[in-house]
């Protein structure tokens, strides 16, 4: 469903899985998701889009577990033989444990990206996605490019990624050259640094981009 108004668009789809739809290695289930889109248009081409995910998925696992598993041992001493001999025996009682079949599995993200263009061929944009409020992972980036069709063309990005309080961050720049090679493929040739931790890491780059 979508819904305009001005220089507002919103729009909210579902999605569900068939049923009976292998999910896992061990049971079956089915997948419910809701995705949601608001893309604002600002006076002097700045674009504001915010996005929402929400999935819930549920197995059916008929699976059965099992209680403790007890092995009583008897010390035995007979009357006529001095020394002492161990006679085991081993017995084991497999009790099943009552567990809920149905398992509900329930996530989802939110995102926003803002961008503008600076000039006629220069854009600029930045954005930010939540995977988990309750650990605080998180993902972000922001670009500035120019895309003309020229022969020659540049870029430049700083991301990172944050995967919660016991993972750390990563934090990545990366700096580009554009070669148009004809209408259809290119060349980005490039330097690109990575500080992941307390690890640094310093490499060249090579990217193409060929559309048909």
């Amino acid at each position: 469903m979508t819904v305009r108004k001005s220089n507002v668009v919103a729009s909210v789809a579902r999605s569900f899985s068939c049923p009976g739809m292998q999910l896992y290695d061990n049971g079956v289930g089915h997948c419910l998701g809701t995705f949601g889109q608001i893309v604002c248009q600002f006076p002097g081409g700045a674009k504001l889009s915010l996005f929402g995910l929400h999935q819930v998925t549920k197995s059916v696992t008929p699976h059965l577990s099992f209680g403790a598993v007890t092995v009583p041992v008897g010390f035995l001493k007979p009357h006529r033989d001095p020394e002492t001999t161990i006679e085991t025996s081993a017995e084991v009682s497999l009790v099943p444990a009552a567990t809920d079949p149905h398992m509900t599995v329930s996530s989802g993200s939110i995102a926003m990206k803002l961008e503008k263009e600076l000039e006629e061929n220069t854009t600029i944009d930045g954005w930010i996605e939540i995977k988990d409020l309750n650990n605080k992972q998180f993902q972000w980036a922001v670009n500035v490019s120019d895309a003309s069709e020229d022969e020659f063309g540049w870029g430049m990005s700083v991301s990172g990624m944050f995967e919660g309080r016991n993972s750390g961050s990563r934090v990545q720049a990366e700096s580009y050259i554009k070669l148009n090679l004809g209408k259809k493929f290119s060349l980005k040739p490039g330097i690109a640094y990575v500080v992941d931790g307390n690890a640094r890491i310093l490499g060249l780059m090579l990217r193409s981009n060929w559309s048909f």
